[in-house]
């Protein structure tokens, strides 16, 4: 009874002050890739790691390129199995600062595995592109200890 009253009051004062005509905007933002990880080479395949965060849970698609240290840009030659770089999802790693992991496998059998190379990553989630980042320097062959941030 008395949470009725309550209730039928606090609508009473609420209602004739326009409450209800109030609206909120809501930006979209944008997608972000935060850490990175490469396992060391093993058959011409190097297992990356990409942790993507979007604060709205969309799907995003990355843009991604590599290039050898002072050598032009190369699009990435991708071995079966990984995630992919279109509709990473991005739902459960919302609330975490990391946001979520996706695996894209690598095919190095081509290439010089013990080059140093950078990794360029460029999120979008059909709205809004997110900045784009770039790895830490590394050997294919030799991967990454752990996760690195990356800017």
């Amino acid at each position: 009874m008395l949470r009725s009253l309550i209730l039928a009051l606090f609508l009473a004062l609420t209602l004739p002050l326009g409450a209800c005509q109030s609206t909120i905007e809501l930006e979209n933002a944008a997608p972000r890739v935060t850490f990175f990880a490469a396992a060391p080479a093993v058959d011409g395949v190097v297992d990356l790691t990409v942790w993507i965060s979007d604060l709205d849970g969309d799907p995003v698609d990355l843009e991604v390129s590599w290039a050898v240290e002072g050598e032009s840009p190369q699009v990435a030659a991708w071995a079966p199995g990984g995630h992919g770089t279109n509709g990473l999802t991005t739902e459960q790693g919302r609330f975490d600062p990391a946001g979520a992991a996706h695996l894209l496998r690598w095919d190095v059998s081509e290439m010089d595995a013990s080059a140093s190379v950078r990794f360029t990553f460029a999120p979008h989630d059909g709205e809004d592109a997110g900045l784009e980042v770039v790895t830490p320097a590394f050997v294919p062959a030799d991967g990454i200890d752990g996760a690195v941030g990356v800017e």
